[in-house]
């Protein structure tokens, strides 16, 4: 219990644990001792905690016999009561509850499965089942959902040469060692689904042949020219020798076993020999008895031509440049300069140039002299774009060439810039005159006065200019009338 201080008389609050008298003094409204007796009686909360089994579930009642909870499951649960003096009781209940009925139990196993429960050995898939008494007084029933995966066995026979490395056997992988001699071999793998599999191999290992003396001597000495290719009887090519020497040949699957067969060889290798010349030409050449055209590398061989019985090769780098045969057509009044010379006569020339790839070159002169006289300016009125000869008859007349000005002038072939376009009203005394105009379009309209107004009833549909005489009183303006307008125009 917490009681309150006062500020005024400096005295802090003060909280109890205990039963017991407590005083304090304060100072009371007439400025004297007022003292204060607290008789406090502090009852306790208290804490407690309990254990219970039950199957399957357990209601927990309160002190009345109320359902707090119904508990499925074992654990540590908590409540709070009301003691007898009427504070907090918090009780911790640990409880246990064991189930009850059918259990199923799945898994898989290697070769066999040991049920200790029922104390047997089960070596096949398949569901057992099985009833054991609970600690409730009834009985629970097992259910094993039992999958066994058998040891496998494979099993290859199998020929190789020389060694042979174990690795895939039918579905079953091999250990990956390497062996070099017959026999029956087993090992323990691990199967897809992670259990042993036993693997026999039953090899038998046959041996490559080598003869390293029969075709080595000088009496089996291979001669060929540049080049020799081996090949095994059934004209398969099997290796290239290019230099002299001992080989080792490997004629595959070639021995009474179907091994390689491997042999050495002595090789003499002989050279042919090459000439090589450069030219260029112009059109073509004659070379060896044949004429050529084109640019290129062109070959005459000699079989069996050098001193060591093997081909001789000439080979010519050629370059081809052409000569040129060109016609030019050229047309003079009186004559023209070609090459130097001067023709005046109509007629067919021809001269040989020397080209840029010093080849010859004939150029023939087509050559027209005279022809269509006329006006040969562009820019003159008479300009005649078919003749070759001016005959002095050009002349210039120089106007408005725009047909749309109201200056046109139809006989001016170059336009002097003096063309009028803005067409209008000229009339300064006009009601439409136009100060911009400069060709008169017979469009002015004269100043005619008069009332503009459409609504009155001296309207003058003519008139331009309003001359303030509208009239728009409408009314009776018979003076006898009885609904006679003195204000009617």
């Amino acid at each position: 219990f917490t009681w309150p201080g006062s500020t005024i008389d400096n005295i802090p609050d003060s909280t109890y644990l205990v039963s017991g008298t407590y005083t304090n003094t304060y100072t009371n409204a007439a400025g004297c001792d007022s003292v204060h007796t607290l008789n406090l009686i502090v009852n306790n909360s208290n804490f407690g905690v309990s254990a219970d089994t039950a199957c399957d579930s357990y209601i927990w009642v309160d002190e009345v016999g109320m359902p707090i909870m119904t508990i499925t499951q074992s654990g540590a649960y908590t409540h709070t009561f009301t003691n007898i003096d009427d504070c907090d009781s918090v009780h911790t209940l640990n409880m246990t509850i064991i189930p009850t009925g059918v259990f199923v139990i799945d898994t898989t196993v290697c070769h066999s499965f040991y049920w200790d429960t029922f104390q047997t050995t089960l070596d096949s898939t398949n569901q057992y089942q099985g009833v054991l008494p609970n600690l409730c007084g009834g009985f629970d029933t097992i259910v094993l959902n039992l999958t066994v995966h058998k040891r496998v066995y494979g099993s290859s026979s199998l020929t190789a040469c020389d060694s042979y490395t174990w690795g895939t056997i039918g579905n079953n992988d091999g250990n990956g060692m390497t062996y070099d001699s017959s026999g029956i071999y087993v090992d323990t793998l691990v199967s897809s689904v992670g259990c042993d599999s036993i693997a026999t191999l039953n090899l038998i290992v046959n041996y490559s042949s080598y003869d390293s003396t029969t075709f080595a001597t000088p009496a089996n000495l291979q001669v060929a020219c540049d080049t020799l290719l081996f090949y095994t009887l059934d004209s398969t090519r099997v290796d290239t020798l290019m230099t002299s020497g001992l080989h080792t040949i490997i004629l595959p699957n070639a021995n009474i076993f179907g091994c390689d067969s491997i042999i050495t060889v002595n090789v003499n290798i002989l050279e042919s020999t090459y000439s090589d010349t450069t030219a260029t030409i112009c059109d073509s050449v004659s070379w060896n008895g044949d004429m050529y055209y084109t640019t290129g590398t062109h070959s005459f061989r000699i079989e069996n031509g050098n001193s060591v019985g093997c081909d001789t090769t000439a080979r010519l780098h050629l370059t081809v440049n052409n000569s040129y045969e060109l016609d030019v057509f050229q047309q003079s009044c009186d004559s023209i300069v070609w090459n130097n010379q001067t023709y005046t006569q109509s007629g067919i020339y021809t001269q040989s140039w020397t080209a840029n790839n010093t080849c010859d070159s004939i150029v023939h002169l087509n050559l027209t002299i005279g022809g269509l006289a006329g006006c040969t300016d562009p820019l003159a009125c008479n300009y005649d774009p078919f003749a070759l000869c001016d005959d002095g008859s050009c002349f210039v007349i120089y106007g408005c060439t725009d047909p749309l000005a109201c200056n046109y002038s139809d006989t001016a072939c170059v336009d002097d810039g003096s063309c009028l376009t803005i067409y209008g009203c000229m009339d300064s005394t006009a009601f439409n005159y136009n100060p911009l105009a400069q060709c008169d379009d017979s469009s002015c309209v004269p100043f005619i006065y008069g009332c503009t107004d459409p609504l009155a009833c001296n309207y003058s549909p003519l008139a331009n200019i309003d001359d303030g005489s509208c009239l728009t009183i409408y009314g009776c303006m018979d003076s006898t009338a009885f609904n006679y307008n003195p204000l009617a125009q």
